[in-house]
């Protein structure tokens, strides 16, 4: 008798009485196993190709008789409305094995919901998997373990539910948002953790068990002649070497700008002298910065802290004496910052957005003349015994060190320069004249109601949205809350398909927006509470 590839289920009495049976049977099936446990004779066929297809712009999808399911290629998956639309959804419960191309960046929405025989996920080594989509195994019940890629930042709602067999799951470094439910149902799953981790948190919050692995490194390279980095899987940065960093043109050039959002510590050597324009821009989760004793710091570059929302306090060394524009911009939390006795230029921008700062200055100072003409509190200490200021001119520039500032600006915009704005690895955002204008290539950023969008600061300016055609996704949260918002356009041709959960949630001003014809997923209440919205 001859049992097709897809056979994923028989009971026991099916064959009963039957002495002469022979089975013909796929390659390492299901059915394979259930002749070896009755004890049937069977022949089986050679593995095969049961049916193959397109699962995004630059990916394939390849199913064999044996339960494989090969996903080749690179980018994304395309992302479905519902999971009857996943491209394998006929077949899921054939498949008993995934294995994943290196090139592919996101496992989508319902990707393997309820495959109940998958029992193994293998990534390809070198993966550059970030995102887990929603209910992406859900249902899973034969899953025992899965480790995920080091790339891997987010995991959406209910990603792993009812993976009742599920005992093990490896977090990378990496990750730095998992929503409540990705775990429910999972009653005896223990998660792998980095030390010291936002996902060693994430599961003492929801009561997951877990084990913490040792402090390891999870990248380091090069950011200046004499200077390297490196990152450890507790969110510690260590900046070691001599003299200047390297100073990017865009945030997106930083040496550490893919690991922005799992920073939480700096440390930088005393013989570092500068720090350049955007070097923790948007590290969302950095909450202190030490420099090492006798540090020769004098340079603080643009946008350097800027958007550093969780930020409280910073000691600046004693040598620094010249801040540039935007630096602690919007660092929302920032309740202290030290400024030394030989600080001699401040660009006026560099406190924007940081309603609750205070400073302290140096009795008879420059940065105590500066803090009362831009209207910050602060405090007075005696002056140091240290050198006086090194003042020229007018008493307001510093005498530049051509090798720390030649490609710094005097003075950065009070809008902050669209270069200096990232909101995803290749996009960048800029407000003007009430319009925020998102442009670039790929994927926007996700955040969260603990991890603001960088432009939310500025909600009571922006009025229009347009984006750029060649944006793929709009990560979540991402314009939450823009209640004085009244329109989003799309440039012609855009490429979006992916508007995640909350995205345009609470813009109560919104009255209307069109769609692009590529959009494939709307994430959960991406719109609610838009009271006047139509949707053309």
């Amino acid at each position: 008798m001859y049992l097709p590839d897809t056979v994923s289920y028989i009971t026991n009495g099916a064959f009963a009485g039957c002495s002469k049976l022979i089975l013909n049977l796929a390659y390492d099936s299901y059915a394979k196993q259930y002749a070896i446990n009755n004890s049937i004779e069977y022949i089986e066929r050679e593995r095969a190709v049961i049916v193959t297809g397109s699962c995004g712009a630059n990916v394939t999808w390849t199913l064999y008789s044996d339960g494989n399911l090969v996903i080749q290629g690179t980018g994304n998956l395309s992302n479905p409305s519902m999971a009857a639309a996943v491209a394998w959804a006929n077949y899921r419960s054939t498949i008993r094995s995934v294995d994943i191309a290196a090139g592919i960046t996101n496992l989508p929405d319902f990707a393997f919901v309820d495959c109940t025989n998958l029992t193994s996920v293998t990534f390809e080594d070198g993966s550059k998997l970030t995102t887990i989509g929603g209910s992406a195994f859900s249902g899973c019940s034969s899953l025992k373990e899965i480790n995920l890629p080091e790339h891997v930042k987010t995991i959406y709602g209910n990603a792993f539910r009812s993976c009742a067999s599920l005992t093990y799951v490896y977090l990378p470094d990496t990750v730095s948002y998992i929503t409540n439910s990705a775990f429910s149902g999972c009653d005896n799953v223990v998660v792998s953790v980095a030390y010291n981790s936002y996902a060693k948190q994430y599961a003492i919050n929801s009561g997951i068990e877990y084990a913490e692995r040792e402090r390891a490194i999870t990248a380091s390279g090069s950011c200046g002649t004499d200077a390297t980095w490196t990152l450890y899987s507790d969110g510690n940065l260590t900046i070691q070497g001599s003299g200047s960093l390297t100073n990017p043109s865009t945030a997106a050039a930083v040496a550490w700008a893919n690991y922005r959002s799992i920073i939480r510590s700096v440390d930088i050597a005393a013989g570092i002298t500068n720090l350049p324009d955007y070097a923790f821009f948007g590290c969302t989760n950095l909450t202190s910065v030490t420099f090492e004793d006798d540090s020769k710091l004098s340079t603080i570059g643009g946008s350097v802290f800027s958007a550093c929302v969780f930020l409280k306090e910073l000691s600046l060394p004693e040598h620094v004496n010249t801040i540039y524009g935007n630096a602690f911009r919007s660092c929302s939390s920032l309740t202290s910052l030290y400024l030394g006795d030989k600080m001699n230029y401040i660009a006026d921008s560099i406190l924007n957005g940081c309603p609750n700062v205070v400073l302290s200055v140096a009795e008879g100072s420059y940065a105590e003349q500066w803090a009362k003409e831009h209207g910050y509190e602060y405090t007075v200490r005696s002056a140091s015994d240290s050198q006086e200021p090194d003042i020229s001119g007018d008493g307001t520039e510093p005498t530049p060190n051509p090798e720390e500032t030649s490609e710094l600006p005097v003075e950065m915009p009070e809008t902050p320069a669209p270069q200096a704005n990232s909101c995803g690895s290749e996009l960048t955002w800029k407000l003007e004249n009430k319009v925020l204008e998102i442009s670039g290539k790929g994927e926007m950023d996700s955040y969260s109601p603990n991890m603001a969008a960088p432009w939310a600061e500025y909600a009571d300016e922006i009025e229009h949205i347009i984006i750029g055609k060649d944006v793929e996704k709009i990560g979540a949260y991402a314009f939450k809350g823009l209640e004085k918002m009244i329109s989003v356009s799309f440039e012609d041709e855009s490429k979006l398909t992916v508007i995640e959960e909350y995205a345009f949630a609470d813009c109560k001003e919104l009255t209307e927006i069109i769609l692009p014809d590529k959009l494939e997923k709307l994430g959960e209440a991406a719109f609610t509470d838009c009271e006047k919205l139509t949707l053309g």
